[in-house]
């Protein structure tokens, strides 16, 4: 699937020792199991620095040494993995800092999170924030946004359930005529998605709610709302 990130991302490096708050420093270094597998089989001089430098009690990390530091930082603030053994040997924390992802339906986003200074540099410094370019290719399937509805319309007092709205062979709306509303719902998202709430509501009361700020939500996470309103509602014909 396709790979989109800012406009600005391509012009991300990590700055290394010129770094005033480092990443190395004060953070706990998960190893990934599959590096594990590559430092279990590494054969450079260096090698057995690493290994006994990784702590294996429940997650594997790495033991930081006086001060918090990531014991494979040297003095002057460079990774001594990467200048005994090659970039490729860093763990996927290290390598992909301060890089999140994010799988939409349209293919995967790549951005720079706050937490690195240099990140921060670029985004606050970009005339292009907003602007996502195609940057290359990514494994897997775009994503499936699972869309679970409940709605409860109100007709004159009674409650009249709908469950398994069906919006994919949606038939055309016809208003009917009632006192007030109500609407009880739950976006579920099977990955992480930005959400525009209006557009998600409109979905189901045919317009905007003005909830249109974007909300980046989690694997599994959800939207659950009550929305009262006095006005006409629809219903299928």
């Amino acid at each position: 699937m396709k790979l989109y990130a800012p406009k600005y991302y391509k012009e991300f490096q990590c700055i290394a020792d010129r770094c005033r708050h480092s990443c190395c420093i004060g953070w706990e270094i998960d190893v990934d199991e599959v590096t594990m597998q590559k430092y279990a089989t590494l054969t450079d001089p260096y090698a057995d620095r690493i290994r006994d430098s990784i702590d294996t009690d429940e997650i594997p990390h790495f033991r930081l040494s006086k001060g918090e530091r990531c014991p494979h930082l040297d003095e002057r603030g460079l990774c001594r993995i990467i200048l005994s053994c090659g970039e490729d040997k860093l763990c996927d924390i290290c390598r992909e800092h301060p890089r999140f992802y994010n799988d939409t339906p349209y293919g995967r986003e790549v951005g720079l999170g706050m937490a690195c200074e240099e990140a921060c540099r670029l985004i606050l410094l970009s005339n292009d924030y907003g602007n996502l370019v195609e940057v290359g290719e990514a494994p897997g399937e775009p994503s499936t946004m699972i869309f679970q509805l409940e709605v409860l319309p109100i007709y004159f007092g009674e409650y009249v359930k709908i469950s398994d709205v069906d919006f994919t062979d949606f038939k055309p709306l016809g208003q009917i005529y009632t006192y007030s509303g109500t609407l009880n719902g739950d976006f579920v998202f099977s990955s992480q998605e930005t959400v525009d709430l209006s557009k998600l509501l409109s979905a189901a009361i045919g317009e905007s709610s003005g909830l249109n700020t974007p909300y980046l939500l989690a694997t599994n996470a959800g939207i659950s709302f009550t929305l009262i309103y006095d006005q006409f509602v629809t219903d299928q014909e």
